[in-house]
């Protein structure tokens, strides 16, 4: 039956989302992404930093995926497939761009001074970075059980739980880091690193740059993070879910900002290149004394 021929109201798409997504929104976002994507490509290969593409570029291009797929369900709203697709990409999507997060505070760990934070900077690139791998692993399982199977509410349950561990993470990222730089400021070391002096690393313009980027980026990635949560909080057909507005506002858009951040203020223009010369400081600190 063609589409064009019965209510909108009545169409597989409508009934999945809760209306049918307005067609210039996707092609702008697509085309916002698949920008990004190809940028921080040529800026990864440009600076020899390739683990940026499996950071910032695949988050680009799962949101691409996920907004070409809206895109398909505006063209078609008698596919139903769409919504379940675009929910899995655009649900996982932002936690690879989390990552670069980690390693960039991790850096400025050993910048600043590892006896200011209470983990290594190793240590704290693990323990982060493991929250981050198992968070997309319990979000891409909840997808995708929910895209295969006839009734999505399990899926949509373990997706909600992926995702309540990673804003619990990305809260615990934000207490551990507003430590370290509160204790960097007042010089007060929480713990002696053996060799490692505690003299106060200085932080310079670039530097501060860098941080006002990481901070911005980070509340993006959070603002979106709650919004999830509250969304599949509703289940699959609830008030926040069906309202449009409020994926673009507080999904998208968040997302476009938080990957062209790290676009404009790439790290490794702006991180100083003593961070990389000190790479080693985990020898000094004498296995965590």
């Amino acid at each position: 039956m063609n589409s064009t021929t019965i209510p909108i109201e009545q169409t597989e798409v409508f009934h999945s989302f809760g209306y049918i997504p307005t067609k210039s929104t996707c092609y702008v976002f697509l085309v916002l992404f698949a920008v990004s994507a190809i940028i921080h490509i040529v800026q990864s290969i440009f600076t020899k930093k390739y683990w940026l593409i499996p950071t910032a570029a695949l988050c680009c291009a799962l949101e691409a995926g996920g907004w070409g797929t809206r895109l398909s369900s505006a063209l078609d709203p008698m596919n139903n497939m769409g919504f379940k697709v675009q929910m899995v990409l655009t649900v996982t999507a932002p936690t690879p761009l989390l990552a670069i997060n980690f390693i960039i505070v991790g850096q400025i760990i050993t910048l600043l001074g590892p006896q200011y934070s209470r983990l290594s900077a190793r240590y704290y690139s693990i323990v982060f970075l493991t929250c981050d791998i198992l968070s997309l692993v319990i979000q891409g399982a909840g997808g995708g059980l929910a895209a295969t199977a006839d009734d999505p509410t399990v899926g949509g349950h373990i997706m909600l739980g992926g995702i309540a561990f990673q804003t619990f993470a990305i809260t615990l990222f934000c207490l551990v880091t507003l430590e370290f730089f509160w204790r960097h400021q007042f010089q007060r070391p929480v713990r002696f690193c053996g060799n490692v002096p505690t003299t106060n690393g200085i932080i310079t313009k670039k530097l501060l740059v860098l941080c006002v980027g990481l901070v911005f980026n980070t509340f993006c990635l959070y603002v979106r993070a709650v919004y999830r949560l509250l969304e599949l909080g509703q289940g699959w057909h609830g008030a926040i879910i069906e309202t449009q507005w409020l994926f673009n506002v507080f999904d998208g858009t968040m997302i476009v900002l938080a990957v062209y951040t790290w676009n404009f203020i790439h790290p490794m223009f702006w991180l100083p290149e003593t961070a990389a010369a000190k790479s080693d400081i985990e020898k000094e600190m004498n296995e965590e004394g």
